[in-house]
């Protein structure tokens, strides 16, 4: 048997139906990856998850190992399926946006031929949804665009659709969110923190992320509406001189 190479992980919470088609998509992804000789696995985290939604989760059981917590929080629940992968390299999808089919085996290409400890992004994003005006924009690539510390600070600039080795995950836990204390954005807060360190952010060249927007129960939304801002107290502790390179490009 074919060491297992990544893990899919999918964070479901409460998207109802609107997971089907976020999960079909995954599926297509991991078949597509094992059909290229890249063993790959599905893992559906169902975080304090409705009934509707594990009825849809529960379709796909014969093709995804399905875990459920009550961590209450996208990025602990991200940390619980770092837990359960057994892949040497994970991915992760929120439970309403959709990957292109050939998202793992050209992020896992990219990062195998990478030489250094590398974050892989998808190229495209497309911004969907009801009553949305659809927008497109590309992720940077620190191989060949200048990005500083100093932007990185006030602007996100990479979502959260991400694929990197198990060790990354473990090095860089997710912080949890506390939107009533001003604490969110825990993907932002991974992006600074693995910047700073060292970790190359990459793109992997024609690959597509689609994220639903006008969600009114998002993570997004609920932010907004609490005007957070990214806990970032860890990362000036952990690195309490990087003040010092937050004008050279990473």
């Amino acid at each position: 048997m074919r060491p297992l190479e990544v893990s899919f992980i999918v964070n479901l919470h409460r998207e109802g139906r609107l997971c089907l088609p976020s999960i079909e998509t995954a599926l297509t992804a991991v078949q597509a990856a094992n059909q290229a000789g890249v063993a790959a696995e599905l893992v559906l985290i169902l975080d304090n998850p409705d009934s509707i939604t594990i009825s849809a989760a529960k379709r796909f059981e014969t093709n995804a190992r399905i875990e459920l917590t009550n961590v209450r929080d996208l990025g602990a629940a991200r940390n619980h399926g770092v837990g359960c992968a057994l892949g040497r390299y994970i991915a992760f999808l929120d439970g309403d946006d959709l990957c292109c089919r050939n998202w793992l085996v050209a992020a896992y290409r990219e990062a195998k031929q990478f030489s250094n400890p590398c974050i892989v992004h998808p190229k495209f994003n497309l911004f969907f949804g009801r009553d949305y005006s659809r927008y497109f924009w590309m992720h940077p690539d620190v191989r060949k665009d200048c990005i500083k510390l100093s932007r990185l600070l006030v602007e996100n600039l990479w979502t959260s659709s991400v694929f990197a080795e198990k060790d990354t995950f473990i090095h860089f836990p997710y912080v949890r969110n506390d939107l009533k204390n001003g604490v969110g954005y825990e993907d932002w807060a991974f992006n600074v923190e693995t910047a700073i360190a060292g970790v190359k952010h990459i793109v992997a060249q024609d690959t597509i992320l689609f994220i639903r927007r006008n969600k009114e129960s998002s993570l997004l939304v609920a932010s907004a509406a609490h005007a957070v801002m990214p806990d970032f107290g860890r990362v000036f502790a952990r690195y309490p001189s990087f003040m010092d390179r937050i004008d050279i490009c990473l």
